[in-house]
């Protein structure tokens, strides 16, 4: 009785930097428990002082579970209201997929991720390519964008889905 009369800790920190279940079904591309957790109320974006301000999904695409099981498309699906939250650094998921991509043993999984970004904002935009443009050259506090990270990484593949994508090839960053 007393467990139906109060409602459960959905978000409970389950560790020291407040990771809750949602993070850890979205991580480890539990795609079933991740719905079940959202539809039972869980905050899709729980604070994030202790992981530096990434979302959830920002902690997804840096463990390779999801490109294994190929479910990020649904992760991103599930969790898309954070989509475009920015980090302490104002480096936006794709920012992130592309910091990735500076280990080169990784490029597949970043390829991947960077590619169902992609589509998936291509289909909520549809008819407006400029949201994708947008998103795309969104600049980090150091005026970084994703294709400034995946050109330093020499990710040739992440390059041609940026530009492929519509991002700017001559925005400054800080160093000009």
């Amino acid at each position: 009785a007393l467990l139906r009369a109060s409602p459960p800790e959905i978000d409970f920190p389950l560790d020291k930097n407040g990771g809750t279940a949602l993070l850890y079904a979205a991580v480890w591309a539990r795609v079933p428990i991740l719905v079940g957790l959202l539809a039972s109320g869980a905050n899709p974006d729980p604070p994030r002082d202790a992981r530096e301000g990434r979302t959830i999904l920002m902690e997804a695409v840096n463990a390779s579970n999801n490109y294994d099981a190929q479910t990020f498309p649904e992760v991103l699906r599930a969790l898309r209201r954070t989509l475009t939250d920015l980090d302490g650094d104002g480096r936006s998921l794709l920012h992130h997929v592309a910091r990735i991509g500076f280990d080169k043993k990784k490029w597949n999984e970043v390829n991947y991720y960077a590619r169902c970004i992609i589509e998936y904002l291509q289909e909520a935009h549809r008819g407006a390519p400029e949201g994708v443009a947008a998103y795309v050259d969104m600049q980090d506090r150091r005026g970084d964008t994703a294709l400034h990270l995946a050109c330093k990484s020499a990710n040739r593949v992440m390059v041609a889905i940026l530009l492929k994508a519509g991002a700017v090839q001559d925005l400054p960053n800080r160093d000009g």
